[in-house]
């Protein structure tokens, strides 16, 4: 019965989005996802900015109700023909399965995070901020129409003292529309508030996976819907999922 649940969970954590949402995984088995997004930023500056991220998240199972997470990348900007590469963000903390009903799960997360704005021309950076990291998060499965399919909703507070808070908010709606292709449809929000400056943006992401075996293909586009200072942020999204 036990190995039959844990079946389970790693069937439902493969359905989920990239950071596996509310589910965790059981212990001694592993998610590492690969992601690549890029994108060009318009209305910040006088001349477009290309963006590239690349991001390593991996989460592996301790206990039936532990999993750690990391996440690792590097990122860069390119504007005006000068390029600017670092680290992008950074993060390491341990998601506690909380309670199930029916077929609705909720888990809750700390840890630490570090974000890095490289910034471009006069604006560049290159400090770290560190924060610490809570979250919660409530999962769901539903068949509609024949089909099976997800939802992930999680809220993030990002905090660092002093006046320094982000707050994250993504919801996820996935469809399986064939027996290994499934559909994502996810909106993100967040504001941050760092001293005396405040800033939010929504963004919506779209993406299609497909199944080959322990391996899945992930390729969608993200769009921002709403930012600061008019600034449009539009680009391509591509990862490699693996189950192991």
């Amino acid at each position: 019965m036990r190995g039959q649940i844990a079946l389970f969970l790693v069937s439902v954590a493969l359905q989920t989005p990239a950071a596996a949402g509310a589910w965790t995984l059981p212990p001694g088995r592993s998610l590492a996802i690969l992601k690549l997004e890029t994108g060009a930023a318009l209305g910040a500056a006088p001349s477009q900015i290309d963006q590239q991220f690349l991001n390593l998240f991996m989460e592996r199972g301790l206990t039936g109700n532990i999993s750690i997470e990391l996440e690792t990348g590097v990122q860069r900007n390119t504007y005006a023909g000068t390029q600017r590469t670092g680290l992008g963000e950074q993060a390491i903390g341990l998601k506690y399965h909380v309670g199930r009903w029916r077929d609705v799960i909720v888990s809750g997360y700390v840890g630490e995070r570090v974000l890095v704005d490289l910034g471009v021309g006069p604006f560049a950076k290159d400090r770290p901020d560190w924060r610490t990291e809570a979250r919660g998060m409530v999962g769901a499965n539903y068949r509609f129409l024949g089909h099976d399919g997800y939802v992930d909703l999680e809220g993030k507070i990002l905090y660092a003292g002093d006046a320094r808070l982000q707050i994250r908010e993504d919801s996820t709606l996935g469809v399986n529309v064939g027996r290994d292709t499934s559909l994502s449809f996810s909106l993100r929000r967040g504001e941050d508030l760092r001293e005396a400056r405040r800033s939010a943006w929504t963004a919506l992401e779209v993406t299609t996976v497909r199944k080959y075996g322990r391996w899945r293909i992930e390729a969608g586009w993200k769009r921002t819907v709403t930012s600061p200072w008019l600034t449009t942020i539009s680009g391509p999204v591509f990862a490699v999922w693996s189950s192991f």
